[in-house]
């Protein structure tokens, strides 16, 4: 079965296992284990940020960064499609006792306007808005890349409102390669930011978490709280350590989204309304009914190919770097005959 439900469904390489079988290992939670001491640094040191940590997932990074930014009683402004709003299963509420705040934006985009009246308003009647938070690429929206521009600008802005800044980079690398951006560019006008190994980048398992070394000292203590230690690690760290020094690879998951988008508008399928694609390594395809939506579901299936069901009238095709251009040719002329 052809796999395009996700891009975390990749299967590590060769090259990968010799990388764990070959890792210095030691305990962690003494930060003695020292494929995660240079990893963490590494990853640092690419958005030119103090420190590192590495954690089980995105959602554990992205929930230590918003206990430490916060207190109980504030509140997050984020896109009302963001992950932390709609996949962590109310983790903000539940772990740091601050609510959201979901405004709308044009492809995870915030307007500078939007954010500054909700400043405003906040003195009087809102609870204390302590964090703008961003994520890039963006999901719901197709995902679609952050304007670099924009971004650095309402970053600087809300920093300078006082309100601290992260961002939820599961896959920041699409977005940085794509556009040949300087992580240290993104770096500079954030206070935290987590990006996923196991997304695209092909390693098992992991995220790393980045900050200054005050806030990485306390989500290394909220990671132990949460039971988020471990101990002789750097089998894993020597996965993300491979599968950063590889992540070039991407760009070739934009090409092949970008040829079955293509098929896509070019050629008219029955059922289909709408197909959205942003520049990386997803398609969406919108139905119109779902009846349709499950016929072509079936049809793929039958052909060995799966995709997932976003929404009951909503695909989502995904490329990464276990579909390889056999597999994509075939897919193609696949579509061609249902």
């Amino acid at each position: 079965m052809i796999d395009f439900r996700s891009d975390t469904v990749t299967k590590p390489s060769k090259e990968m296992f010799e990388a764990i079988v070959n890792a210095r290992v030691g305990d962690d939670e003494y930060s003695e284990d020292p494929e995660v001491n240079e990893l963490q640094e590494y990853c640092a040191s690419l958005f030119g940020m103090e420190a590192g940590l590495f954690v089980t997932s995105g959602q554990m990074g992205n929930q230590l960064a918003i206990s430490v930014l916060t207190n109980p009683g504030d509140e997050i402004v984020c896109s009302e499609g963001a992950h932390i709003l709609n996949y962590e299963k109310a983790a903000a509420a539940q772990l740091s006792g601050v609510q959201i705040r979901p405004i709308p934006t044009n492809d995870g985009m915030f307007s500078k306007d939007i954010i500054e009246d909700i400043i405003e308003r906040s003195k009087y009647h809102l609870p204390k808005i302590s964090l703008l938070s961003w994520e890039n690429t963006h999901l719901s929206s197709g995902g679609s890349i952050l304007d670099h521009d924009m971004f650095v600008s309402i970053s600087e802005y809300a920093k300078e409102k006082e309100l601290g800044v992260h961002v939820d980079g599961a896959r920041i690398w699409h977005s940085i390669l794509e556009h040949n951006i300087n992580p240290k560019e993104v770096g500079k006008v954030i206070d935290s930011l987590t990006f996923c190994f196991s997304k695209g980048l092909g390693a098992p398992v992991g995220s790393m978490l980045l900050g200054n070394k005050d806030f990485i000292s306390k989500a290394r203590e909220l990671r132990k709280v949460r039971g988020g230690g471990m101990r002789q690690v750097g089998v894993l760290a020597a996965a993300a350590k491979y599968a950063l020094d590889t992540k070039e690879k991407l760009i070739d998951d934009h090409s092949k989204a970008n040829q079955i988008a293509s098929y896509f508008i070019n050629n008219s399928y029955p059922g289909i309304d709408e197909v959205v694609y942003k520049g990386t390594n997803m398609v969406f395809l919108f139905f119109d009914t779902e009846k349709n939506t499950d016929i072509f579901i079936d049809n793929l299936k039958d052909e060995g190919f799966q995709v997932a069901t976003i929404t009951p009238k909503v695909v989502r095709i995904v490329t990464h770097l276990d579909i390889n251009e056999e597999d994509l040719v075939r897919f193609i002329s696949i579509l061609e005959k249902l």
